[in-house]
């Protein structure tokens, strides 16, 4: 065997012994496990429930679904209405948009526009109109 060759090969990094299946179990057991999340979805509820309890089949819960009365769903209803409520209340707001992203918005089409019949390359129009839009947001901040 080459002695160039032989010396490359004991210098392997330890990790390439595991095989990917021990990676994966690795992984899997230093990851941490999400929480389950509620339905927001009414009938996925009732499904859930009445499956467990009666042992039916999905067709035998649609039917008994559709022969509820809306007083029978209410309950579910709710349920979904605050588990949606649950899964909304940690995302907050929206970011305001930045002076700047709102003058883009309302000036680059024009500018594309422009810059299109000077080139008739897309990629090079879309250059030209971002620094046009660029200039123009300068020289109205130094105003």
């Amino acid at each position: 065997m080459n002695p160039i060759r032989l010396a490359a090969h004991r210098c392997t990094p330890a990790f390439t012994t595991f095989s990917f299946a021990q990676f994966r179990t690795a992984k899997r057991d230093t990851t941490p496990q999400k929480e389950a999340k509620e339905s927001t979805n009414p009938f996925s509820l009732f499904i859930k429930q009445y499956a467990t309890e009666h042992k039916a089949i999905l067709a035998d819960v649609a039917a008994k679904w559709k022969t509820m009365t809306e007083e029978e769903k209410k309950p579910f209803r709710d349920q979904a209405l605050e588990n949606r409520n649950k899964r909304t209340a940690g995302k907050g707001t929206k970011k305001q948009a930045t002076k700047y992203a709102l003058f883009v918005k309302k000036h680059f089409s024009d500018a594309l526009e422009e810059a299109k019949k000077s080139t008739s390359c897309s990629k090079e129009a879309f250059r030209i109109a971002s620094r046009a839009v660029s200039q123009k947001y300068k020289e109205q901040q130094s105003c």
